[in-house]
């Protein structure tokens, strides 16, 4: 992009300061040179224009997806957290569990377990982002 700045102004000043000095077809071929050279750098700026709000436009949807991911993440984070320390208070090697000598102890912690997740879920829901 320099190089052609540069070489749009030097054909540019050839043109214009030595019209007079110079034969007839070197002024004309001057004048062409000069005339191509603006035109290739007013098409790379535009260009580079086009290509900078290409790269804008993908790193906004890059960044949304991300961000979709992130949430997503989160939600599932949400979910299962109460689940897992249901979890791990029961697998503590420890004395005084509640629900440990019974028969249905395993089926009432794992209804709790989803209880807990679906109220979890219905919340997050209810703020209207899943």
């Amino acid at each position: 992009h320099r190089q052609m700045a540069t070489l749009t102004s030097l054909f540019r000043h050839l043109d214009h300061s030595h019209r007079n000095d110079l034969p007839d077809p070197v002024n004309d071929m001057a004048a062409r040179l000069s005339h191509r050279a603006h035109t290739l750098y007013h098409d790379g700026e535009q260009l580079q224009a086009r290509t900078r709000l290409l790269q804008d436009e993908l790193m906004a949807k890059l960044t949304m997806q991300s961000n979709q991911l992130l949430y997503i993440l989160s939600v599932m984070t949400a979910v299962l957290l109460p689940m897992t320390i249901i979890s791990g208070l029961f697998g503590m090697n420890v004395g005084g569990l509640p629900l440990l000598d019974s028969p249905i102890g395993f089926w009432v912690v794992t209804a709790v377990s989803l209880l807990v997740a679906c109220a979890v879920y219905l919340f997050v829901r209810r703020l209207g982002r899943v």
